[in-house]
């Protein structure tokens, strides 16, 4: 799997996972097995996320496993609540509710008579399709649809706005039971929008908005066709602007420095746009997945706006919106920054048919590496590692073989050997010292374990560099929100 796929798998997973944090009990059933693990490692992943709101970790995954595959569906849908109620035997608690809709960022927004545009339902074809929740704004577009005889159809349907046909899109889809025990697909759909062609749109005077249903093709000789339309009642008290602050601030760290270019925001975001001034190698991040050490906004009352997992490379978004805090001093906090050097490297050399050469130590930054054994299987290079001293983890470095993975990545031949024959892992996981596991499961004490892409060979000269290495910067940048026209 590529760095892209791997991206677009986390991104789906978190449409359904992210902020989801509970201090319940409550004990429910019946999450679909395939599913299981998926969804354990996204909601621990989510709650290691969290800074400052931490409740939970193992507790609340084991009572949140079923019911977190459709949060993204019910909670906000009154319609649809019952459908949930009914397919996990159990009461939904309040409190994922009051989580959910926070950080979708609704809650703050319909308090100040934001409402979304009023629901439909149409009929065609025994398919029965409701879209509700819908919320436009200048740079996105949200829904929730659901779809009843598609599943005894064996057809699935796609879902996307007929006025801005160039809008990306994200979206969350999966099956639950209604009240009569029949299947319902259920979605959730995220469009991000060009604000100029919202902006036109708007100057029309619209008094609808048209949403594009199409079918999706069951087999690979057929095409996507068109299914219907659906046509929405639109009014502009469903819409409001967003305001954009330019904020023109640098943050400088060693031989980097991050450009803080404007922060948008809007009813139910808040969108920072930055830039980072690098020299070749050198790579910062302002967010690590993972780490509590995250970005966020604290607002002049105390409260936090929390940076969220699905942010792009130069946009970081924060959940939910300051919108409503008028003429008020907000503070943008960076605790940490991420930095990967790839010129910060030190190369060792290993030959694997002979053991008397082990164990190889290495000293880099501080830290003693030693490579206590190494084997090859399958396309890949495995080192067994003992790290003295060290609690992070993963370790602030990868190794790597001549670069070889991207090596893989621009020879179509070994492209299709690598995915073909050998088993192909995400390639944030190549280089990374991981806990060794052992045949039966478990960790092994001490003792982590390297992988990467090489070709099979006797003698290798690796190179271990400086990667996601985390460095405290403590940073508070003072922002005032516009005053309303």
């Amino acid at each position: 799997m590529t760095d892209q796929n791997n991206r677009m798998e986390n991104e789906e997973l978190d449409l359904y996972f992210q902020k989801m944090i509970s201090g319940g009990d409550t004990q429910l059933t019946g999450a679909p097995p395939e599913l299981e693990a998926r969804i354990r490692s996204a909601i621990l992943a989510a709650a290691n996320r969290q800074r400052k709101k931490r409740i939970w970790l193992i507790r609340a995954a084991v009572s949140a496993a079923s019911v977190i595959i459709i949060l993204s569906v019910f909670l906000l849908s009154p319609t649809l609540s019952s459908y949930a109620r009914q397919w996990l035997s159990a009461k939904v608690p309040k409190e994922w509710k009051r989580l959910f809709v926070e950080h979708r960022g609704i809650e703050g927004a319909t308090s100040y008579d934001y409402r979304p545009i009023p629901s439909v339902t149409v009929e065609k074809d025994g398919i029965s399709i409701t879209l509700e929740n819908i919320y436009l704004e200048e740079e996105k577009l949200q829904f929730y649809a659901s779809v009843s005889g598609a599943e005894e159809q064996k057809k699935a349907f796609l879902i996307v706005s007929g006025n801005f046909k160039k809008a990306g899109m994200q979206q969350s889809i999966t099956t639950i039971k209604d009240e009569q025990g029949n299947p319902l697909q259920v979605m959730q759909v995220v469009q991000r929008l060009n604000a100029k062609e919202v902006r036109d749109f708007l100057r029309t005077n619209p008094d609808t908005l048209t949403f594009e249903v199409f079918q999706s093709p069951s087999s690979v000789n057929e095409r996507q066709q068109h299914f219907m339309d659906i046509v929405v009642p639109f009014h502009a008290s469903s819409f409001l602007e967003s305001k954009r602050i330019r904020l023109d601030k640098e943050v400088a760290m060693e031989k980097a420095k991050i450009r803080l270019e404007q922060l948008t925001v809007s009813p139910t975001e808040m969108k920072l746009e930055f830039q980072e001034l690098v020299p070749e190698g050198f790579e910062v991040d302002i967010q690590h997945p993972g780490s509590e050490d995250k970005p966020y906004i604290l607002g002049s009352d105390g409260e936090i706006y929390s940076s969220n997992d699905l942010s792009l490379k130069n946009d970081l978004t924060f959940h939910p919106s300051a919108f409503f805090k008028h003429g008020e001093e907000i503070t943008l906090h960076l605790e940490k920054v991420w930095i990967t050097d790839v010129n910060d490297s030190l190369e060792f050399d290993i030959s694997l048919n002979d053991p008397e050469s082990f164990p190889v130590t290495l000293q880099f930054r501080d830290r003693t590496i030693s490579v206590i054994g190494a084997r090859y299987e399958s396309g890949h290079l495995y080192l067994d590692v003992e790290i003295a001293g060290s609690a992070e983890e993963p370790p602030p470095w990868k190794m790597e073989y001549e670069r070889y993975q991207e090596k893989v990545n621009r020879d179509p031949e070994l492209f299709q050997l690598y995915q073909k024959k050998y088993k192909v892992y995400s390639g944030q996981a190549y280089g990374r010292a991981l806990p060794k596991i052992n045949a039966e499961g478990g960790q092994v004490p001490g003792v982590h374990q390297v992988m990467m892409m090489a070709p099979e060979q006797e003698k290798y000269t690796l190179r271990v560099y400086r990667f996601e290495d985390p460095v405290a910067i403590n940073q508070n940048i003072v922002i005032k929100v516009p005053e309303e026209p």
